[in-house]
């Protein structure tokens, strides 16, 4: 039982990450060993996000003592560690972020260590001679294997490789998984979905495609195989399979001159001809890819603008990659020579790499001319002032360069899975637009043996200074907004005497949020985000081994959304005009809008960003400079879904979900949010109600009378007496089944029977039943197996938000458990009564559709009638006892009804729907992952 209790917990911490990185990448972190040398702020950031993505095993190695200058990046280091080891210091802080983790504290740097690991990491040192030898050590490792026949065999078993340099405003990472590892999935990205439109009879039968609304049209990958399912006809051995539907993937291939939009198959002239439907879907082939040895790549990395291991990642195309790793190579062998790392903004010291950078490029060049077919060595002319500016702040850590690294060096070894492609060797980034042009003065740049040292080496103490005297506002305090509370206290913004940091978050901390928010712990969850994270920043408290990452940190918080309602009270005109600019850490795109509008009222700058997946975006945006957020251009989510697609052919399961997300607002959300609006304000709603009602705009008297209606039928279930309530809500939840399974489809066969066909101009263009377009199936309740799970779960929800039951506590695993059955369904539906169907109407902006359909009477008088109707009846109802809530959805919480997978709660119906209308669906973890872009959070990229 407790095994099973850990697992559900794992589950549900991890959720998000299972949906976003797959299950397998999670197990195989659960399982993986992973050594960091060096914690430094790379050190630390990279063991950080270790945790936080489910590394198992976690060991430190760094006996160095604690200085008071790690202290601007190292943010489990307090005043009180200096002088303690780095390692014993930081294991216990770090184990808090993932108590099912081992978090090891190796007492010595040996061959046992580094063999038991999966991946080792250095982020500390340049010493050339030990890392290049650990980098042998590591990919010469092997294992005896015993074959299905009993025979013993040695393969080889590398240790994966990665070695991070932050310097100053550059740095560099190298990656080594061994002479042969396997890429299981290239991108990460969704499988390529398309429609089959035609397969011709052929010898090499053509296969005609289409792509699915809200989709993008991008051209699928050549390099993978496509696997066909739901096709009609083209049944036959002749490909190795009972029908197409049964066969092995094919390549994508074509011809000289095929049409854009298809790919050859085998020989079709055998198989019976294509009748219709079809969808053709990616299957991924695992690539083998080839990793050279540290000192290989130390001479030859490749060059940025080719195809040969060194990425581009200043897209200037100023080759400063190439520039940094000959100051890379130039600081090592200053190391060699004199033992120690260049004195920051020491002229001499920088002289000597930069002397050493331009002798081993004059070194590569003879190599290259040397050699037949040339050696492939760096091929570099060497840029003085790029080389000098590295080698000034080569020994300097800065805080935002250390916490990039620790993201990209952690990816690096979620990528050891197989899940992504890794970095081929080195990759360089320079950051050195942001170095002050001139520099500040000397004795601006000089240590004061504090933590703001490395900083103020590169920008100046002034600098230092006016960071911490900032008024800044940040919106929201999850994912994004936790690093910026850790960023804003390590480098001393809002840190200053006149300085101030305002957090606004309304949200609350949820046990999920735990793999991504490392703010936060397990005793936090149900706080406020915003209370916690500026706690965590400024004063931990008892429960928590953290030390404060900055005392002097100056934090008000507010447990609000920043919008319209909030404008009058805290974020009036006179707080946004005293603010010195605002940083977005927000989830969706409304409050991102209306933060952007206001900032450009106010003039003030906004730092964006957001983040999908493994993907993210940043945008400065600076008033009068630069484009504002609205128009700097739409998320990259696909092209939107037609609705007519959503109401009456979905083709895909993400047609499916984004049907089942509407639908679950227009049960749970928007009357509830209209009860509790009419019964703060019921006088000027009503009074709203009857002006438009009295209008001469038909919009008006229709919007209003609908309005009027459903407010009306919301608050008859509202206001009956409570031993009622949740009979009224289980029958509305039985009407709503018969609504979208039973009526909504007799209408669609109703307006386009199964002979239906397309008529243009007088011709026949043929079925209207064909392609994505499939003929649907009415339900009967009891029909199929889960139908009754949408019916427990729409009553429960519903009931809750109509106050007829208590409502679900966070973290009650146990709510409601008598009760999540088909049992309970049955008692639930018996008491019910079938509703009659009424015929309805179908949208006539159906393509292909050129018939004009008659609709029931729906005259302005007719809709007038009713909305005085409904308002007589609202203006006499009694609101006092009105306990209205709306089900805000949250996907992760295995037991509200909402969404998960463990229960198959009310968007389980969505695979229902794909049943009534003829489609074939997808496992549920997949319909899981695709929900995170339908849900509250919607991604900008």
């Amino acid at each position: 039982m407790a095994d099973a209790a850990a697992e559900k917990r794992a589950a549900n911490k991890f959720s998000r990450q299972n949906a976003a990185l797959g299950a397998e990448t999670t197990k195989f972190l659960r399982e993986a060993k992973v050594l960091i040398v060096g914690l430094r702020g790379a050190g630390v950031e990279t063991a950080k996000n270790c945790l936080l993505q489910g590394v198992g095993h976690l060991s430190l190695y760094d006996p160095k003592p604690c200085a008071e200058s790690d202290r601007g990046a190292n943010f489990f280091i307090g005043a009180q560690d200096v002088g303690q080891p780095r390692d014993q210091v930081c294991a216990p802080r770090l184990q808090e972020l993932n108590p099912d983790a081992v978090v090891h504290v190796a007492e010595a740097l040996n061959e046992e260590l580094v063999a038991s690991c999966t991946c080792v990491v250095f982020t500390d040192g340049v010493n050339r001679a030990e890392l290049v030898r650990w980098n042998e050590f590591c990919r010469s490792r092997t294992k005896d294997v015993v074959d299905e026949r009993g025979v013993h065999s040695t393969v080889a078993a590398p240790i994966s490789f990665v070695w991070a340099v932050c310097a100053g405003l550059c740095l560099s990472i190298f990656v080594d998984h061994g002479d042969q590892f396997e890429c299981r999935d290239a991108d990460g990205e969704r499988p390529v979905v398309r429609l089959v439109e035609s397969i011709s009879c052929e010898k090499q039968g053509l296969v005609r495609y289409a792509v699915p609304d809200g989709l993008p049209a991008t051209s699928p990958p050549v390099d993978s195989l496509y696997a066909f399912s739901d096709v009609q006809g083209c049944c036959g051995s002749a490909l190795g399979g009972t029908g197409l539907n049964d066969c092995a993937p094919f390549p994508f291939t074509s011809n000289k001159g095929d049409p854009a939009n298809s790919f050859r198959i085998g020989d079709t002239t055998s198989l019976s001809p294509y009748e219709g439907g079809g969808l053709i879907t990616e299957t991924k082939r695992p690539k083998t890819l080839r990793f050279r040895s540290l000192g290989e790549r130390l001479v030859a990395p490749g060059t940025p603008f080719g195809s040969d291991g060194l990425p581009m990642t200043d897209y200037t195309f100023s080759g400063k990659e190439a520039q940094v790793h000959a100051g890379l190579v130039g600081l090592m062998e200053f190391e060699a020579s004199q033992k120690r790392l260049p004195n920051a903004n020491d002229e001499q010291d920088a002289e000597d790499v930069l002397s050493a950078a331009k002798t081993y490029a004059a070194a590569c060049q003879v190599l290259n001319t040397a050699t037949a077919d040339g050696a492939k060595a760096l091929d570099v002319t060497i840029d003085e002032s790029v080389v000098r500016a590295y080698a000034r702040h080569a020994s300097v850590e800065l805080q935002p360069v250390a916490t990039f690294a620790g993201g990209v060096v952690a990816q690096e070894v979620v990528k050891r899975s197989g899940k992504y492609t890794p970095i081929d060797g080195f990759a360089h980034f320079a950051f050195l637009e942001t170095m002050p042009d001139p520099p500040p003065a000397l004795a601006d740049r000089a240590p004061r043996g504090d933590r703001y040292d490395d900083l103020a080496s590169v920008f100046g103490r002034s600098f230092v200074e006016k960071l911490g005297d900032l008024n800044y506002f940040l919106v929201g305090s999850g994912a994004l907004g936790c690093e910026f509370v850790k960023n804003f206290a390590l480098c001393g913004v809002c840190c200053g005497p006149e300085g101030s940091l305002t957090i606004a978050d309304a949200d609350r901390i949820e046990l999920s949020n735990l793999t991504r928010q490392f703010l936060f712990r397990e005793h936090n969850v149900g706080q406020s985000k915003a209370l916690a994270a500026a706690a965590m920043a400024t004063n931990p408290g008892g429960r928590t081994r953290a030390p404060p990452m900055n005392e002097n940190l100056k934090v008000t918080c507010h447990e609000a959304y920043v919008g319209p309602s909030t404008e009058k009270e805290p974020f009036t005109d006179e707080f946004w005009e005293g603010l010195d600019g605002v940083c977005n850490a927000l989830d969706n795109m409304e409050a991102r809008f209306y933060v952007d509008k206001t900032c450009v009222t106010f003039e003030k700058s906004l730092l964006e960003s957001g983040t999908m997946g493994t993907s993210g975006n940043v945008d400065p945006i600076v008033p009068h400079k630069t484009k504002t957020y609205r128009e700097g251009g739409n998320a990259a989510e696909g092209q939107g879904v037609p609705m007519c697609t959503l109401r009456n052919f979905p083709h895909l399961i993400d047609h499916c979900i984004e049907w089942a997300r509407d639908k679950f607002a227009e049960l749970f959300e928007k009357p509830q949010r209209r009860v509790k609006k009419f019964c703060s304000e019921p006088q000027s709603t009503l009074q709203d109600l009857q002006r438009r009602l009295e209008s001469s705009d038909p919009a008006d008297v229709e919007s209003a009378s609908a309005e009027a209606l459903l407010l009306w039928q919301a608050l008859e279930v509202a206001t009956a007496p409570l031993e009622q309530r949740r009979q009224l809500c289980a029958q509305r939840s039985y009407d709503a089944f018969h609504g979208f399974f039973r009526d909504q489809i007799c209408d669609l066969i109703r307006a386009y029977p199964k002979d239906a066909r397309v008529m243009k101009n007088g011709q026949d263009k043929g079925p209207f039943w064909s392609g994505h377009k499939r003929f649907p199936t009415a339900a009967t309740y009891g029909d199929h197996a889960d139908q009754w799970r949408f019916l427990v779960s729409a009553t429960h929800i519903l009931s809750q938000c109509m106050g007829a039951q208590p409502r679900k506590e966070e973290g009650d695993d146990d709510y409601a458990s008598s009760e999540r059955n088909e049992v309970f369904a049955a008692s639930v539906a018996q008491a019910c009564v079938i509703p009659p169907y009424i015929p309805g109407t179908v949208d006539k902006d159906i393509e292909g559709d050129v018939n004009e359909a008659a609709t029931p009477d729906n005259s302005v008088d007719v809709a007038r009638a009713k909305g005085l109707e409904a308002l007589q009846r609202l203006s006499s109802v009694n609101l006092s006892a009105v306990d209205v809530e709306p089900a805000d959805f949250e996907k992760d919480d295995d037991y509200n009804f909402h969404a998960r997978s463990r229960r198959f709660e009310v968007l389980r119906c969505l695979h229902f729907l794909g049943w009534t209308r003829g489609h074939l669906t997808r496992p549920w973890v997949v319909s899981f992952w695709i929900l995170s872009r339908f849900g509250p959070r919607r991604w900008r990229l």
